[in-house]
């Protein structure tokens, strides 16, 4: 007994002298520090705003700059105890993207903090033109199998092939990734992986299978075909691409009839070899005005409907862009000769192909002619740049005929869409009248004889049953359960996505959306199935395919993932229109997910023994 009370005399002791020297450090301070003081056009750097020991900041406000795009990369927090000392800081991060040369000045910025305000120093950012040269020719493919990839003595790895190694800015290419599997029995398999910041990866689909003969031996080889988009200019290293799986081992003198009851199976990664790789920004001293953004090789196809129309009468055109490239960062074509329309802005959606290697965009755009003597509309000039080429092109297709008839009830002030005068009000100098005088009863029956006085006797029943009813609901929503969470979880993300979808209504797309749907669906997804929600990425869909039955809303939820760090970290535009379909997305997600939650409740599936 004496000595379990000088055990504990002893920790409260220790306990205590190290909370005495443990003195923390309230001054607070902010920095701006640069990754790199100079770049080149197109090329990124990264922008940190670093405090430490602010409590309760907001974040700082960053403007936009002219010739540079800023982007939000997030806020990481971290606390160091040095010599007894604590340090608390907060990072936010940001990725910016050289668009014109020059110099630019970065800060001071000004960061609140409880009550003070925390000022930075500033920086000079210097973004040069770049020497470039064509791109360079294909390489084929590496012969060497990857020694890093190699678990089975040369019977299961992985390579990693492109057809050339110098790209352009915003290039997209279809790369190959090719497990070869020799005598081992593959027991299960996953996506291969590839997460680099240089490079958006694409279209990780169903492997095509095949079979080689490598130095006399056979192989099957299961063969994927992502497209990958180049996003970061300069030199670096793609891969190693890795994959999960997992193989059968032997391990008796039986033969092969016996291998599934008495082999055991061992988990393996495999990963692939690497490629040197150079990315070169866009041209910019041949560049035209009217360069829409698209790197590949494209055609237009233009049609409008009507083409016979009355003054003011609307005119429906339709742009189709077909090829092979990168056309998620096109603008609509440029339209020559529209001083005579009333023009509306175009709405970009892409449409599907048969060729997987093609990409298909329309831009539809409406256009309200003015005048009588008008007879043509166009003509219509996509510029793109060409990577084959190394320079840009234009397509130019000729004006269209139109034929515009002269109405006498056409106003010069064009009525907006829907057709009525901006503040106008209907039916106020209407009366309604009465076609029948509905039903007679008499004036002098006594209430208490009527059927409607006794079925008030039982509102009182009602109530209290509904009453009842409701309490007990409350009491099962209210519960510690995983049927109780998810529902509540539900309820707050439906409510939080219906007044994103208003907001984007009538403001369109903030700075903030983005974060906010992603905000959203991990809170959704860490109250549902009990994980961390700051900790959810994209890997999630791995975890949830022992909770998920639905393959479709697995591959959504990824979707959604890879949507986002495309918008949050490439720099791509987040428009109106991409922010429909991401909101559309996460509904689809949140619908689905609930129904899954509601199948598996009602059969007592994947249930949490300990009720988490």
């Amino acid at each position: 007994m004496q000595q379990r009370m000088a055990k504990i005399l002893f920790y409260f002791l220790s306990t205590l002298c190290m909370l005495m020297f443990v003195t923390p450090v309230f001054a607070q301070s902010a920095h701006l520090a640069l990754e790199a003081t100079e770049i080149p056009v197109g090329g990124y750097t990264e922008m940190r705003i670093i405090l430490e020991n602010a409590s309760a900041a907001s974040s700082p406000e960053i403007g936009e700059i002219d010739g540079l795009q800023i982007r939000s990369r997030g806020v990481s927090q971290q606390m160091q105890i040095i010599n007894g000392q604590v340090t608390r800081t907060t990072t936010y991060n940001y990725l910016i993207s050289g668009v014109k040369p020059g110099e630019y000045q970065l800060g001071p910025y000004t960061v609140k903090a409880g009550r003070q305000n925390l000022t930075t120093s500033a920086l000079t950012l210097k973004v040069v033109e770049q020497a470039m040269s064509g791109p360079a020719t294909s390489t084929g493919e590496e012969n060497s199998r990857p020694s890093g990839g190699d678990p089975l003595d040369g019977q299961l790895f992985l390579r990693l092939v492109l057809p050339k190694k110098q790209f352009y800015t915003g290039e997209k290419v279809r790369a190959q990734i090719k497990l070869y599997v020799g005598a081992v029995v593959l027991q299960s398999l996953h996506y291969p992986q590839l997460n680099q910041a240089e490079v958006l990866v694409e279209g990780m689909e169903q492997p095509v299978k095949s079979r080689e003969v490598i130095n006399g031996q056979p192989f099957q080889v299961l063969t994927f075909s992502p497209e990958l988009t180049m996003v970061k200019t300069g030199k670096f290293t793609l891969g190693p691409v890795r994959t999960d799986c997992s193989i059968l081992v032997r391990n008796h003198p039986f033969s092969s009839f016996f291998e599934e009851f008495f082999a055991e199976e061992r988990p393996l990664q495999v990963q692939s070899n690497t490629l040197d790789l150079e990315v070169l920004p866009l041209p910019s001293k041949e560049r035209p005005a009217d360069f829409s953004g698209a790197v590949g090789q494209f055609e237009l196809e233009v049609m409008a409907t009507p083409t016979e129309v009355l003054q003011g009468e609307p005119v429906t055109l339709k742009m189709i862009i077909t090829g092979q490239g990168n056309l998620s960062m096109a603008s609509a074509p440029v339209i020559a000769g529209l001083e005579q329309f009333k023009v509306y802005d175009p709405q970009k959606d892409f449409l599907l192909t048969t060729d997987p290697s093609q990409e298909k965009v329309a831009f539809e755009q409406i256009v309200i002619p003015l005048e009588v003597s008008t007879t043509s509309l166009g003509p219509f000039t996509f510029c793109y740049f060409d990577p084959v080429t190394a320079k840009y092109q234009r397509i130019t297709v000729p004006a269209l005929p139109l034929s515009v008839r002269e109405n006498p009830d056409f106003q010069k002030t064009v009525l907006p869409p829907g057709g009525h005068e901006p503040g106008a009000e209907f039916g106020q100098d209407l009366v309604f009248i009465k076609n029948h005088p509905g039903r007679l009863r008499q004036t002098s029956e006594v209430f208490y004889r009527q059927r409607w006085f006794w079925l008030i006797q039982y509102l009182p029943f009602l109530f209290f049953l509904a009453s009842y009813a409701y309490r007990r609901y409350q009491q099962k929503q209210e519960a510690d359960t995983p049927a109780a969470r998810s529902a509540r979880a539900y309820r707050q993300a439906s409510k939080a996505l219906q007044s994103i979808s208003g907001r984007l209504t009538t403001a369109g797309p903030s700075p903030g959306l983005l974060d906010e749907l992603n905000q959203l669906l991990r809170v959704y997804l860490g109250a549902t199935y009990n994980y961390v929600a700051a900790a959810i990425t994209a890997n999630i869909t791995d975890e949830l395919r022992t909770k998920i039955d639905d393959q479709l809303l697995l591959a959504m939820i990824k979707e959604f993932f890879e949507q986002y760090d495309y918008y949050k970290f490439t720099g791509a535009t987040f428009d109106r229109h991409a922010a429909l379909k991401l909101i559309n997305l996460t509904e689809d997600i949140l619908y689905g997910l609930n129904a899954e939650q509601h199948k598996q409740n009602n059969t007592g599936r994947r249930g949490d023994p300990y009720g988490k």
